[in-house]
C-alpha cells in the first residue's frame, strides 16, 4: 500500500511533512534496563494517584494547595466545578534518566495532563519493533479507552465528538487527523475544530452546526476562554449535558507549582502523603518553589544548581536552565525573567543532570551514531500506564526543530560495568614497573578502566562456542585456499606469497590470534574480523589485568575470563615448536619498535621465559642479520621467531636482511606464528567465505553459523542490501581507513572490500564495545576488550572483562 515507510508515517500516522520529516524518526531502538524501566512504572503511578488525589480534593483535603494554582480566565469557575471526577483519557509525564546520583535513578520534569502528545511516537514504536516492547498493546488500550468512556456516558448512541486543537499548532492539528481516523466506530463521528467554532444554542453545544456531545481537547485549559460560550459550556459539563476530555480541572495537575506544593508537604511531614508518597516524591521530583523576589537571589548566586521555567509554560519555551548559560546571558536571562514575573509566574527548580546515552539519528539518508539525551514520555490513559515514548535531543530541552524518536524496548544488559573503587593513579607504578606496560594514558586520556566489565555467563558461552564453531569453519576454508593458492593470491592480496604459502608446514590455524567481536543492538554476536598475525592487547590481557585483579577488592559472582590464557599460549607454542622438529631452539621475539608492536612481543616473549624452558631473545626485527643460511639476533644464532610483523610486509621492505630471510622461512628457520595466518588476516577471507556459501562448499549447519555470525561481507557493493556498510582495506591494520558509507565522498580506487554495517547498542559509557577473543590453534584462549568509537581505533579505552556467574 505505501512505497516505503516514510509514506506510511506521512499519509497513515500523519507526521507533519516538512523538507526534513525524515530527520524525526529512526527505526534503530533504544532499549532501557529493566530496573529503570519498573521505576518510571511504579513512580508514575505514584505520582498519577498524588496528582488525581490533590485535583479530586481541591475544594476539601487539599483546599490549601489553591493558593499556588497562578490566576488565569475563569480559574474560580473550573475549580469550583462539582461534577463527579471523570476519568483522565490521556496523560504524558516527562521523564529523564540521572546521570549523577545512583540513589534517584530517574526524575520527572513535569507532568502534561492537559494535552499531552506522542501519542504517534508511541504506536509507531508499537508497530516496529517486534519483541520486548514496552508499547505492546498501546494502540488497543487507548483507542479502548476512549470508548469505554463513551459507552459510559452515552452507551450505544450516536454521538460527534468535537476534537479541539489549534491549527496553528501542526502538531496537534495532524494528532487531531489521525485520531479522527483511528476512533472512528459507527457510533462516533469526529469534527476537527478550533475554538472559534464552537458555541451553545438552547443550552446544547454545537460544532460546525453540529450538536457535539464530546469535546476531546489537545488544548490548553488556560486558553479555554477562547471559546465564547466557554462559561456556559462549563455549566452543561458541570450539568452532565457535555462531556470535556481531558476533564478540565486537570489543570490542577498540570500546573507546575503542584511540584511547589508537594515538596512544602514532604518538608512539613504532612500526614496528607504516606511514606511511600513522600519517598516516591523526593526520588522523582526535583527539588520546587515558586519564584519569589524573596528567592530570586538563590539562581542568580548559584546558576548550574537551577532550571526556571514557567508554571504554565509549553513547547519548552522561556525555559532557562543556568548551567547551559554563561555569566552574562545568566544575568540577562534573570533580567528578563524579572521583567516577566508579574505578568506570568515562574518555579525555581533543582537541576537534575540528565543521562546522555547513545541513539541512531536518521539524517535522510543514513543513520548515525550520536550522543544524545533522552526524554521518556511515560503515557497514562484511564490511571494505567499503557506506553512509553523516547525522544531524543543533542541538548537538555525538548526543541521540535531538532528531536528524533525511536522505538524503544526494555531488557537486561548483558554488559554490566562493575566499579573497583580502584584509581588508575593507585597502580600506575606496578603497570609501569612489574606489567612492563606504559601506555596508561592515551591523548592525554586513562586508556586503562579500573572498573570491571561484567559479561553474563550464557552471553559469554555462546561467544565462545561461536569462536570455536568458526575457527573450524576458518581452518576448513584456509585449506581450501591453501590447496588453490594460485588462483586466490591475487584475490587475498598476496602477491608474491603464494610459492611461500607452499612450503607450510603446519596444519595449526595460528599461534595466538584474535577475532573481533561485538553485540547488536538486540544482543546478537557478530564477528567484525579476525588478525591472525599480530593480534594486539596481549600485555593487557595477561599482565595489567593480573594487576588490577590483585589490587582491587572484588566479590564473588564472576570469574576470570583470561585465567588460562599464559597456559594456553605456551601450550599452543610448544606445539608448533615441536612440528618443526628442531632440538633446543632459541626463539626470537622480534617486532619494530613502534609501541604496540613492541609490547605486545614484550609480552610474548615474557610469558615464554616465565612458563617454558627455551632459550629465547628479544629484539628489533631491523636488527635481525642474515648470514649464509643462518640467522642472528645480536650475535644468537636463531631457530625460531615470532614476528610481531605483518608476513606481506617482508616482500615489500627495502631492508635486504628481511628479503632474505623469507627465503630460509621454513627450511633453515621457522615462524612460531605460521605463515599461513596471513590468509585469515587479509580482509578477503570474508568475501571468500561467502561466495564459498554460493558453490556449497560448507554443510547446512556452517552455513547457518556464517550467516547468524559473520555480517554479510563482498568484493562488490551492488550485492549489499542496504547502503549502509563499511569499507575496510584489504590488508588494513589497527582499523586504518576503514569508513563507514555516510563518511564515503566516493568509493576509493584500491583493494577495498565491503561489508554489511552491524548497529550496535552502546553498553558503557554510551561507548561501543568490542571484545576480541583470542585463539590459540583453534581453541579459544582469553579476551582483550576496548571500549571505543563505533570504528574502533587506538583512541579506545581497555577494560578488564569478567564473566557472571549465576547463583
Amino acid at each position: 500500500m505505501y512505497k516505503d515507510y516514510w509514506d506510511k508515517l506521512l499519509f497513515h500516522y500523519k507526521l507533519i511533512h516538512s523538507k526534513s520529516f525524515k530527520n524525526v524518526y529512526s527505526d534503530i531502538p533504544y532499549f532501557m534496563k529493566h530496573k529503570i524501566y519498573e521505576e518510571f512504572i511504579e513512580s508514575a503511578k505514584h505520582i498519577n494517584n498524588i496528582a488525581l488525589r490533590v485535583q479530586n480534593g481541591i475544594n476539601s483535603e487539599f483546599n490549601d494547595f489553591k493558593k499556588y494554582i497562578p490566576k488565569f480566565n475563569y480559574m474560580e469557575e473550573i475549580i469550583s466545578l462539582t461534577r463527579e471526577p471523570i476519568p483522565v483519557f490521556w496523560s504524558r509525564f516527562d521523564g529523564f534518566i540521572r546521570a549523577d546520583n545512583k540513589d534517584k535513578s530517574i526524575f520527572y520534569s513535569e507532568l502534561n495532563y492537559d494535552k499531552p502528545c506522542a501519542e504517534r511516537e508511541c504506536m509507531v514504536a508499537e508497530e516496529t519493533l517486534k519483541y520486548n516492547n514496552v508499547n505492546n498493546g498501546f494502540y488497543k488500550k487507548i483507542i479502548g479507552n476512549f470508548y469505554e468512556i463513551k459507552d459510559k456516558y452515552y452507551g450505544s448512541k450516536n454521538i460527534n465528538v468535537a476534537f479541539l486543537v489549534d491549527p496553528a499548532h501542526y502538531e496537534e492539528a495532524h494528532l487531531a487527523l489521525l485520531f479522527q481516523e483511528q476512533l472512528y466506530r459507527d457510533d462516533i463521528k469526529i469534527i476537527i475544530t478550533g475554538a472559534e467554532n464552537i458555541y451553545v444554542y438552547n443550552d446544547e453545544t454545537f460544532c460546525f452546526d453540529n450538536k457535539i456531545e464530546i469535546i476531546l481537547r489537545l488544548y490548553p485549559t488556560e486558553y479555554l476562554y477562547e471559546i465564547k460560550d466557554i462559561q456556559r459550556i462549563l455549566t452543561l459539563f458541570n450539568d452532565n449535558k457535555i462531556l470535556i476530555l481531558n476533564d478540565p480541572r486537570v489543570i490542577i495537575s498540570q500546573c507546575k507549582n503542584l511540584y511547589s506544593y508537594l515538596w512544602k508537604l514532604v518538608d512539613n511531614m504532612d500526614i496528607r502523603l504516606n511514606d511511600k508518597e513522600r519517598e516516591v516524591i523526593i526520588k522523582t521530583l526535583p527539588y520546587t518553589e515558586e519564584l519569589t523576589n524573596f528567592n530570586i537571589e538563590k539562581p542568580i548566586k548559584n546558576k548550574n544548581d537551577f532550571v526556571i521555567k514557567p508554571i504554565y509554560g509549553r513547547y519548552s519555551e522561556d525555559v532557562f536552565i543556568g548551567s547551559l548559560h554563561s555569566e552574562k546571558e545568566w544575568e540577562q536571562s534573570i533580567e528578563y525573567i524579572k521583567n516577566e514575573m508579574h505578568i506570568k509566574p515562574f518555579i525555581l527548580q533543582e537541576f537534575s543532570k540528565q543521562k546522555r546515552e547513545l541513539s541512531y539519528y536518521y539524517d535522510g539518508n543514513f543513520r548515525r551514531s550520536t550522543k544524545g539525551y533522552g526524554n521518556y514520555g511515560v503515557f497514562l490513559s484511564n490511571d494505567e500506564v499503557i506506553g512509553m515514548c523516547v525522544r531524543w535531543n543533542p541538548d537538555y530541552l525538548t526543541v521540535d526543530d531538532y528531536t528524533w524518536f525511536t522505538p524503544i524496548g526494555v531488557k537486561e544488559e548483558v554488559f554490566k560495568e562493575k566499579d573497583t573503587d580502584l584509581y588508575i593513579e593507585d597502580i600506575e607504578t606496578k603497570i609501569v614497573i612489574d606489567g612492563e606496560f606504559t601506555g596508561i594514558y592515551s591523548h592525554d586520556k586513562p586508556y586503562i578502566k579500573t572498573s570491571l566489565a561484567i559479561l553474563e555467563e550464557e552471553k559469554f558461552s555462546e561467544l565462545k562456542y561461536a569462536s570455536e564453531k568458526l575457527l573450524n569453519i576458518f581452518k576448513k576454508t584456509r585449506n581450501h585456499l591453501l590447496d588453490n593458492i594460485n588462483l586466490y593470491e591475487d584475490i587475498l592480496s598476496i602477491n608474491g606469497l603464494g610459492e611461500l604459502m607452499k612450503k607450510e608446514l603446519s596444519s595449526e590455524l595460528s599461534f595466538i590470534g584474535r577475532m573481533d567481536w561485538i553485540l547488536d543492538i538486540h544482543d546478537n554476536w557478530k564477528v567484525l574480523e579476525i588478525n591472525g598475525e599480530t593480534p594486539a592487547g596481549i600485555c593487557e590481557a595477561v599482565y595489567v589485568e593480573e594487576i588490577i585483579l590483585k589490587e582491587c577488592d572484588i566479590d564473588g559472582g564472576f570469574e576470570r575470563i583470561n585465567k588460562d590464557l599464559k597456559k594456553k599460549i605456551i601450550s599452543q607454542g610448544k606445539r608448533l615448536v615441536e612440528s618443526y622438529d628442531v632440538d633446543n631452539p632459541t626463539i626470537a621475539f622480534v617486532a619494530l619498535t613502534y609501541y604496540e608492536d613492541w609490547v605486545n612481543t614484550n609480552a610474548l616473549y615474557r610469558i615464554f621465559k616465565e612458563t617454558s624452558d627455551y632459550s629465547c631473545i628479544y629484539g628489533n626485527i631491523e636488527d635481525l642479520v642474515i648470514e649464509g643460511e643462518k640467522v642472528y639476533l645480536y650475535g644468537t644464532e636463531v631457530d625460531i621467531i615470532f614476528r610481531y610483523y605483518p608476513l606481506d610486509w617482508f616482500i615489500k621492505e627495502d631492508n635486504a636482511n628481511l628479503k632474505n630471510l623469507i627465503s630460509l622461512v621454513n627450511d633453515k628457520v621457522f615462524f612460531l606464528n605460521p605463515i599461513n595466518t596471513i590468509i585469515m588476516q587479509s580482509k578477503s577471507f570474508f568475501p571468500i567465505i561467502y561466495a564459498l556459501i554460493e558453490r556449497d562448499f560448507y554443510t547446512i549447519e556452517e552455513r547457518g553459523l556464517i550467516k547468524k555470525y559473520i555480517p554479510f561481507t563482498t568484493f562488490d557493493f551492488n550485492e549489499l542490501k542496504s547502503n549502509e556498510f563499511l569499507i575496510k582495506p584489504i590488508l588494513g591494520r589497527e582499523g586504518k581507513k576503514i569508513m563507514l558509507s555516510h563518511d564515503l565522498e566516493k568509493i576509493p580506487d584500491e583493494d577495498i572490500i565491503f561489508q554489511e554495517r552491524v548497529f550496535q547498542k552502546g553498553n558503557i559509557d554510551g561507548e561501543f564495545v568490542v571484545i576480541g577473543t583470542y585463539f590459540t590453534g583453534d581453541e579459544f584462549a582469553g579476551v582483550y576488550t576496548r571500549i571505543g568509537g563505533e570504528v574502533t581505533s587506538k583512541d579506545c579505552t581497555f577494560i578488564t572483562l569478567m564473566k557472571g556467574i549465576k547463583d
